[in-house]
């Protein structure tokens, strides 16, 4: 059921990592050209985000925080790691021309 399987999405969230909270906050970012703050300030409410903002805080992430691997040593890695696993196939862009884009 749909239901059964929202809950253990909401369970496997929780059992991440701090730097696997940051990471997945990095690639929505990088999916969405929008940071997870504004994503909740836009679906939920902006007191819902400051809360939610202010719980990822105190795990050392930091839910306004862009994706750029051209500045950020660690953005540039995760990135390198996406291409090399697109390239490998062992990812799939989820834009088509994502790939061609990486490349350049």
């Amino acid at each position: 059921s749909s239901a059964a399987s929202d809950v253990y999405k909401r369970q496997e969230l929780r059992k991440l990592t701090r730097s696997e909270g940051q990471i997945l906050s990095k690639l929505i970012y990088r999916e969405t050209g929008t940071s997870v703050f504004e994503i909740i300030k836009t679906y939920r409410n902006r007191f819902s985000a400051r809360i939610w903002s202010l719980t990822a805080w105190w795990y050392d992430i930091d839910l306004k925080r862009p994706y750029d691997p051209m500045v950020d040593p660690e953005d540039k890695l995760i990135e390198n790691i996406l291409v090399r696993n697109f390239i490998s196939g062992a990812l799939v862009p989820a834009h088509g021309d994502e790939l061609l884009r990486d490349q350049q």
